[in-house]
């Protein structure tokens, strides 16, 4: 839903035998719940099986991105409020 909010953490540890993530997300936003979520992403990234496909790539898997036109040039000057306000919006007529 538009109204909720939640924090989304992402860990990659590198071991001896390659490169370990892991992921995890919370609605609790605290400060004690954020070093919370912390501590316990990078805990589970060390405690994962190492994956020589884990991590961030060593390069760019794209290149040169072709102007599409599937987004008009106007469409990059709204403001984020106003995206939200469309989305929430959008979320409302669906719901009625």
């Amino acid at each position: 839903q538009a109204s909720e909010r939640c924090l989304g953490l992402r860990a990659m540890v590198q071991h001896k035998e390659g490169k370990s993530t892991a992921l995890t997300s919370t609605s609790d936003l605290s400060a004690e719940a954020i070093q919370g979520i912390a501590d316990d992403t990078v805990a589970l990234a060390r405690a994962t099986a190492a994956d020589e496909f884990a991590g961030l790539p060593d390069e760019p898997s794209a290149h040169d991105f072709p102007d599409l036109g599937t987004h008009p040039p106007a469409d990059r000057q709204v403001s984020i409020e106003d995206r939200i306000e469309a989305a929430q919006k959008a979320e409302h007529a669906a719901r009625d």
